[in-house]
């Protein structure tokens, strides 16, 4: 069951970190369990996102936390993100009580999943330190250039794109496409995954994707091999 919690201010400028947790039924023992922060869509909240992300959680065992942005979204019940230092401060808290208050998380395997804007934050909030990530699978987006990377270059990305799905006229899929080359150039490995459909969501056929990202992200795969070698055929 998904578990929705509130991480009260730590200062009187802090906002209070709303957010939802689930704790995969395959995790067993006593742990370390890999760690899932899911960052959700504009105008979505934590709680969707959870629910929706629960199978990806119980294929690793994993514990997942979904940040719930606190901006709300002008006319739809639900909340943004607009990317910027005070977005990134509160991932910075949540993570820091995640690690402090859950059970024994591995260092090892942290994993950033993030929709639509969720996408954006989560890009840039892996890369622009190093906060222990090491896999960000990022989902139908739109580029933006965050700072100089500092993130470790073991870290990896899967970059998933709607085949001829738009926004703001901007092919979804070039988007991807120019963050893959940037991401790249910086020293990271990348794959991008560009899927049929052109929806802005992601709710069909994501399961074979996520499954092959989490088993690179963990050494068990080399995804990026299987890939040439399919195209090569």
């Amino acid at each position: 069951m998904v578990a929705d919690l509130e991480l009260a201010p730590a200062g009187k400028k802090d906002p209070p970190i709303h957010y939802s947790v689930y704790g995969a039924t395959s995790a067993k023992g006593e742990g370390p369990f890999p760690l899932i922060l899911a960052l959700h869509a504009g105008t979505k909240d934590a709680r969707s996102f959870a629910t929706y992300l629960m199978p990806a959680a119980e294929a690793q065992g994993a514990i997942l936390v979904a940040a719930q942005g606190f901006r709300e979204a002008v006319g739809a019940d639900g909340f943004w993100w607009k990317g910027d230092g005070e977005e990134q401060a509160m991932l910075d808290r949540l993570v820091d009580h995640a690690r402090k208050s859950l059970p024994p998380l591995d260092p090892k395997r942290f994993t950033v999943v993030g929709l639509l804007d969720g996408a954006e934050l989560g890009i840039k909030w892996a890369l622009e330190k190093d906060r222990g990530v090491t896999g960000v699978i990022a989902l139908n987006f739109l580029w933006k250039p965050p700072g100089p990377p500092k993130a470790p270059k073991g870290l990896k990305f899967c970059l998933i794109a709607s085949k001829d799905a738009k926004d703001k006229l901007v092919s979804i899929a070039e988007s991807a496409d120019k963050a893959r080359k940037a991401v790249e150039g910086a020293g990271y490995a990348v794959v991008l995954r560009v899927v049929p459909g052109a929806s802005r969501s992601f709710s069909d056929g994501w399961e074979t994707e996520f499954r092959n990202a989490f088993d690179w992200f963990d050494g068990e795969l080399d995804w990026p091999k299987q890939l040439a070698e399919a195209a090569s055929k």
